[in-house]
């Protein structure tokens, strides 16, 4: 009887080593699996990222041309922008699209790009607060009335709604107050000067 129990224990030890191996067996298999799809993934977005990014400077460098950034200085220019978005921590294309704005308006107010480049950095800077969906549509709305020469409608509203300061200093440029420059806006005298 001794035996028997004894034989009957050894068998049961037995098949859960096996188990055991085979649970072993299978969750290195998976885990190997979960890796090679893992590290497919990652391989996946870092490639998605440097194509976008690649598209994102490709436009960078399209903008910065037709705002009429001289080719021999497009480079960089376009490095210059590129460390604007980067130390903001900004959207590049929309930090692009701002310079390139206020880069084509300012040619015929004699400002050089380093005045520029020293706006839109300011400008970034002033929209630190917000969000970054925020940051992006208020860069864009003053890049767009800039660039129309007048400040209305949902570029105005999308300033005063986002940036404060941007605002702000608005307002001191026109002599009057924050909450005054919608009126104005309206009447379309938030002109460039």
């Amino acid at each position: 009887e001794f035996r028997r129990v004894l034989f009957r224990s050894q068998r049961v030890e037995r098949r859960f080593q096996t188990m055991n191996r085979q649970i072993t067996r299978d969750f290195d298999n998976f885990a190997n699996s979960a890796r090679t799809v893992l590290a497919t993934i990652g391989v996946g977005l870092i490639a998605r990222d440097v194509v976008e990014l690649g598209d994102t400077w490709t436009v960078v460098g399209n903008r910065l041309a037709f705002a009429g950034v001289q080719s021999e200085r497009l480079a960089a220019t376009q490095e210059l922008v590129a460390n604007i978005a980067s130390n903001t921590r900004a959207d590049l294309d929309a930090t692009a699209d701002l310079f390139s704005r206020m880069y084509r308006s300012s040619q015929d107010l004699g400002a050089s790009l380093q005045d520029v480049a020293r706006v839109t950095e300011l400008v970034n800077k002033a929209l630190a607060g917000a969000s970054q969906s925020e940051r992006v549509s208020a860069i864009r709305q003053l890049g767009q009335g800039l660039g129309a020469g007048r400040l209305q409608g949902d570029e105005l509203r999308s300033i005063l709604e986002n940036s404060r300061p941007i605002a702000e200093a608005i307002a001191r440029e026109f002599e009057t107050t924050v909450g005054n420059l919608k009126k104005l806006g309206q009447e379309g005298r938030l002109e460039s000067r």
